[in-house]
């Protein structure tokens, strides 16, 4: 078998997942943060019709 070959694309998809992984953490670190604050907000009854 020949690693050569499959070492290049196996670093790449790596990478490609790696940035994907931290999108997708960034991605539910922003909801968490979004969904506390639609939380402290509906806690208030004031600005129930911003949702």
């Amino acid at each position: 078998m020949d690693t050569s070959l499959t070492e290049p694309r196996a670093r790449r998809v790596y990478n490609l997942w790696d940035l994907k992984g931290r999108k997708i953490l960034s991605g539910v670190v922003v909801a968490i943060n979004d969904t506390t604050a639609a939380n402290e907000r509906s806690a208030s009854p004031s600005d129930k019709q911003d949702s």
